[in-house]
């Protein structure tokens, strides 16, 4: 099991080299893959999840989210709190503004 899930709810989770965890409090909250691309979530709490995304995208720097625990980024319940938080739809998935990952504009 990775992180405490069977592998059939995250058949395609498991170590990867570049990829990378967020933590809350000293648990897991997010796991990001190394191209940035999929999410797994570990809390049910939306709030916390979200920051654990944003704080996950922006230290990778060019994620571009498409798939949060098997679902499609649009069809999750997490897109609006990641609008909220400075995201945005882009036509392959969601990209964090580069005001917010500290780039220049």
């Amino acid at each position: 099991p990775f992180f405490g899930h069977s592998t059939e709810l995250h058949p395609n989770r498991h170590r990867t080299a570049g990829a990378t965890v967020a933590t809350a409090d000293g648990e897991a909250t997010a796991w990001m893959d190394r191209a940035g691309k999929r999410v797994v979530l570990f809390s049910d709490e939306l709030g916390v999840c979200a920051n654990a995304i944003e704080d996950l995208a922006r230290r990778h720097g060019r994620a571009q989210i498409e798939v949060v625990d098997s679902t499609p980024l649009v069809d999750h319940p997490i897109a609006a709190a990641l609008r909220e938080r400075g995201f945005s739809a882009g036509y392959k998935g969601y990209t964090l503004g580069r005001d917010r990952t500290g780039g220049s504009r």
